[in-house]
C-alpha cells in the first residue's frame, strides 16, 4: 500500500565518448504500458571530452523524458505538488526536454560554459482510472490545453582574475510560445548576473 521509487542508472565508456541512462518509476504496476510509459521517466546523455584534441573543451548532451503519471500522487491533486511547487524532478510531469552544453575549462576556476535547452511542457490535466482492488488501469485527460514551449539559451563565464578574487558572468534568454498553456501568447524573458567573489588567504 506504500509509494515506491526505483531508479536504474547504466554508464557505458567508449573511445572517445561517455554514455549513460536512468530510467525512474514512480510507482511499480502490473500493467507494461503503465509501468513504462505513463510511470517512467528517462534521461539519456552523452559527454565528449577533448575535443579536436584540445583538452579544456568539451561537449555535453542530455535528452529527458517525464512520463505523465510521474512525480504525480493521488494525494495531491494538483500534480505531485506542495505548495505549487513540484516534488522530485524540476521539470515536473509530462515533460521533453534536449539540453546541449559546450564547456571550455582550462581550470576548476576558468570556465566557460554555453548552454542551449529546448523545453515541451505538456498542458493536459489526467485523472487516474484504478480497478477495484486499486491498480492503476488508465490516465483518462480531463483537460486538454496547448504545450508550453520554451527556447533557453544560457552563458555562464567564471573567471580567476587572482588567487583571491574571481568573477562571474551569468546571461540567458528565454523564449517561450504558448506562455502559461495559452495557445499564441508569446514572451521573451532574460537574466543578467554578475558577482566579484572574494576569498583572502589563510
Amino acid at each position: 500500500p506504500s509509494n515506491h521509487n526505483i531508479s536504474i542508472s547504466v554508464m557505458r565508456k567508449f573511445s572517445k565518448l561517455n554514455t549513460y541512462a536512468t530510467i525512474m518509476f514512480e510507482d511499480t504496476d502490473n500493467n507494461l504500458e503503465m509501468l513504462l510509459i505513463h510511470n517512467a521517466s528517462y534521461l539519456f546523455g552523452m559527454l565528449m571530452p577533448n575535443i579536436g584534441g584540445n583538452t579544456s573543451l568539451s561537449l555535453n548532451t542530455e535528452l529527458i523524458r517525464s512520463g505523465p503519471r510521474a512525480y504525480r500522487h493521488g494525494i495531491y491533486r494538483d500534480g505531485h505538488t506542495i505548495n505549487g511547487r513540484v516534488l522530485g524532478y524540476g521539470l515536473g510531469p509530462d515533460v521533453f526536454m534536449s539540453t546541449t552544453s559546450v564547456i571550455y575549462s582550462s581550470s576548476t576556476e576558468n570556465l566557460m560554459k554555453l548552454n542551449f535547452q529546448y523545453v515541451n511542457r505538456s498542458g493536459k490535466s489526467y485523472q487516474v482510472i484504478t480497478q477495484g482492488n486499486g491498480d492503476f488501469v488508465d490516465l483518462e485527460t480531463t483537460t486538454q490545453r496547448s504545450n508550453e514551449k520554451h527556447c533557453i539559451l544560457g552563458l555562464n563565464w567564471i573567471k580567476s582574475i587572482n588567487e583571491m578574487l574571481n568573477a562571474t558572468f551569468n546571461i540567458g534568454l528565454d523564449y517561450t510560445s504558448n506562455k502559461s498553456f495559452v495557445s499564441g501568447k508569446k514572451r521573451m524573458d532574460y537574466m543578467l548576473e554578475f558577482s566579484l567573489a572574494f576569498r583572502p588567504g589563510i
